[in-house]
């Protein structure tokens, strides 16, 4: 895995898209493993607290997502970037202007690294998990003495993965 960071100013999600401080991204290079990746990506409370305030109960936060289709084992860069009206990319969650879920699915839009790019879905908003990465499940976890929440993700064969909050 390789750690990244978003360029708040241009970001592949799209500018509603609201950044956890201090929160870092990660990439997974996976060439089509024949069930699929398994990521588990923590995040410390006290930034979420910090960028969305204190929130009681089950948090699920926006994560923002690029793949690359896999092909035959071969990872194969999309080419119709920034094409809203493409259906090609995974399903994937809608953000209003504040950054907030609106409820809607929409598709992963190409960017010019040739990634799709888009918001995960969770298992609640009933897309097939086999289009694209999905969040399975959540929950609090303490590591070292610091809460965080921690979001498990499945990615099927034919995606690979970078993202983050």
């Amino acid at each position: 895995m390789n750690p990244f960071s978003y360029d708040a100013t241009a970001h592949p999600c799209g500018t509603n898209f609201v950044h956890v401080a201090s929160a870092t991204g990660f990439e997974e290079f996976h060439g089509g493993v024949p069930n699929g990746l398994k990521v588990t990506y923590y995040v410390s409370q006290k930034s979420i607290d910090g960028t969305y305030g204190k929130n009681v109960g089950a948090q699920y936060l926006p994560i923002c997502a690029g793949t690359f289709k896999v092909v035959n084992g071969v990872i194969t860069p999309c080419t119709n970037y920034n094409d809203a009206t493409d259906t090609t990319g995974w399903p994937a969650d809608q953000i209003d202007a504040n950054g907030r879920f609106t409820g809607a699915i929409v598709h992963a839009i190409c960017r010019s690294d040739g990634r799709y790019w888009g918001v995960v879905p969770s298992f609640q908003d009933k897309t097939d998990p086999a289009l694209g990465p999905q969040t399975v499940s959540w929950e609090s976890k303490t590591i070292d003495g610091v809460a965080y929440r921690g979001f498990t993700m499945a990615v099927p064969p034919d995606w690979d993965y970078k993202g983050g909050c």
